[in-house]
This record gives structure tokens, C-alpha cells and sequence, in this order.
């Protein structure tokens, strides 16, 4: 499951098994045992959480947005180009 929701998201292995250790952690989710499968856990966002979702994008990430919404029409051809590199650099890495 963490392989294909990494190939997914384009990140590595690693980073979908820290990042809810992470978000846990900052008390952003809370994390019980599945009663229905032994082998899952159930993940639930918190109130603290919820309220960073709902907070301002810091101010590096507003002008990505900015930036990517004078693409327009090209975003999609951005999108698709920069999702090809992420696939050729997690073959060439796979354990990142």
C-alpha cells in the first residue's frame, strides 16, 4: 500500500510512513487501531489539525500558487511534464 500511494503522490517510501508519524506527532491526526483489521489503523484529523488546513498559506507556497495560475492553459503541460521527471527520479532512486 505505502508503495503505491508513494508512486502516486511521487514521493518516496520513507516519506509516507514519517509523514503521519510526523502529523501525529503536532497533534494534526490521531491515529487508533482498525477494530475491523488487526493490521490497520484508522486515522482521524484533529481539531488542531483542521484549523492548520483552514490557516493561510505561508507566504512562499501563495506565490507558487501565483506563479502557476499565470500558466493558464499551459499549467496542464507544466503539470504532465514536471509528473514525467518525478516518475524518471523515482526510477533512478528507487528507495527515496
Amino acid at each position: 500500500m505505502a508503495r503505491r500511494l508513494a508512486a502516486h503522490l511521487g514521493i518516496s517510501r520513507v516519506a509516507v510512513s514519517k509523514s503521519p508519524a510526523r502529523l501525529q506527532e503536532r497533534g494534526h491526526i490521531r491515529r487508533t487501531p482498525s477494530a475491523a483489521d488487526r493490521r490497520s489503523v484508522e486515522v482521524v484529523i484533529t481539531e488542531a489539525g483542521e484549523q492548520d488546513i483552514d490557516a493561510p498559506l505561508p507566504r512562499p507556497l501563495e506565490r507558487e500558487v501565483e506563479l502557476l495560475a499565470d500558466l493558464g492553459e499551459d499549467r496542464a503541460q507544466v503539470a504532465a511534464a514536471l509528473a514525467r521527471l518525478a516518475q524518471v527520479l523515482q526510477a533512478a532512486n528507487p528507495d527515496r
